[in-house]
Parts: C-alpha cells; structure tokens; sequence
C-alpha cells in the first residue's frame, strides 16, 4: 500500500532536476536576449542544456517570436520519471 505514494513522492522530488536546469536554461535565454535584442534561433545559439543533469528529462527550446520562447521538459521513457505528466 505505501509503495504507490513512496513512487509518487520519488517522481514529484526528482522533478526538481528539470525545473532547475528549465530555469537555468532561462536565465541563459534572457541574458542572450538582453545582449542580441532577440531570442535565440535554436538550443545551441545560447548554449542550452538540452537534457536535465541527471538524465530524468529532455529539455526542448522553440523560438516563437524575436521576443518570445518556448521551452519544455519532457520525462524520458525508460527511466524512473516516465510516467511523470505533471
């Protein structure tokens, strides 16, 4: 019976590993924006992390306007936060 929620709290604890290489990412994105006057065409423009450090998510960014960017953590399938949908 405890094992679902011990699961659970796992999934919701390592979900820190994207949030912060997201914010990271975001910094890198906003300082690229405060010194070019656009965002970055791609991941690679402002050097972004394209994968959370301990390997739990993939990291995509999408430039949507010169002002506005979009960037997703997404779990990788086969590992312990697969069925991480929050």
């Amino acid at each position: 019976l405890a094992i679902p929620s011990y699961q659970t709290y796992m999934i919701e604890s390592r979900r820190s590993d994207a949030i912060n290489t997201l914010l990271a990412n975001q910094l890198l994105v906003e300082n690229y924006l405060y010194e070019n006057g656009t965002t970055p065409a791609n991941a690679a423009a402002a050097s972004l992390a394209t994968a959370s450090p301990a390997g739990y998510y993939n990291l995509t960014y999408t430039q949507v306007s010169d002002q506005r960017y979009r960037m997703v953590a997404t779990a990788v399938s086969g590992k312990s936060q697969a069925n991480d949908t929050g």
